[in-house]
Formats: structure tokens, sequence, C-alpha cells
């Protein structure tokens, strides 16, 4: 009578492959299919978590969870647009105002860099001081 052994086919561990195979690739794939996907389901809950109270105030009133749900959705999609058709403009335009103030005191493009990131201008010993108009230390850019 054979032995377990002398059955085998020279080949049988290839069975094990496709699991050794899905064993690697699988914290890979909830890695990569994590970080896509996770922010989104956070925000779904606190998205709900907030509308929450908004749908229990409408069925207070009589509605049905299902009207009270699209109301409330309705009522936070209308402020999402609200804000960004009448904070973002002027929030930018904000942003635009201080970074031409910044640049108007001699500042410089590259003066928010900090000094370990700016690289020293090979002519620096024979250049003149740097005008209002360029910050002079980071060689990179163009007012330089």
């Amino acid at each position: 009578m054979p032995g377990p052994l002398e059955l085998r086919s020279p080949f049988w561990w290839l069975r094990w492959v496709p699991a050794v195979v899905l064993a690697v690739l699988m914290p890979q794939l909830l890695y990569v299919a994590g970080r896509v996907a996770v922010v989104p389901v956070l925000a779904s809950f606190a998205l709900a978590y907030l509308v929450n109270p908004l749908v229990e105030r409408f069925e207070t009133r009589g509605l049905s969870r299902t009207v009270a749900s699209i109301a409330a959705l309705l009522v936070v999609g209308l402020m999402g647009f609200v804000f960004l058709v009448f904070v973002i403009p002027d929030l930018w335009a904000q942003v635009v105002v201080a970074v031409q103030g910044l640049m108007s005191h001699g500042a410089g493009p590259c003066a928010w860099l900090p000094l370990t990131t700016r690289s020293p201008r090979p002519d620096a010993a024979r250049a003149s001081a740097p005008t209002p108009t360029s910050c002079g230390a980071c060689g990179r850019c163009a007012s330089c």
C-alpha cells in the first residue's frame, strides 16, 4: 500500500501559490482602498450626525422620515451653495490683498519659506542689496 507522499504530484505546492499571493496583496489592497474610502465614509458619518437633529425637527412637524431626510439634505446643500457663492470669493479676494500687501513691503515672493529651505545665491558676495521687489534670499524666484 503506497503512502500519501507517493501519491502526490511533484507540483502539489502550486495550490498554495494563490493563497500566498492573496495574503501578500490583501494588506496592500486594504491600505490603498482604505486611503481612498475612509475619508468619504467618515464625512458621511459626520453629515448624518449633524443632519439628524434637523430631520427629527422636520419629523415632529408631521413629515415622514424620507421626506424629512430629503428636506434636511436640501437645506444643507443650499447652505453649502450659499457658502460657495458668497463667502469663498470674498475670502479669496482677502487672500489676494494680503499677499499683495506682503509683496509690496519688500518681503519678496519666497520670504515665507524657512531659512533651511532657501538655497543661497551663488553670487551673494558681489550682489547688491535686494530691492523692495525681490527677496534676494532664495535664488529660485524670478525677482531674485
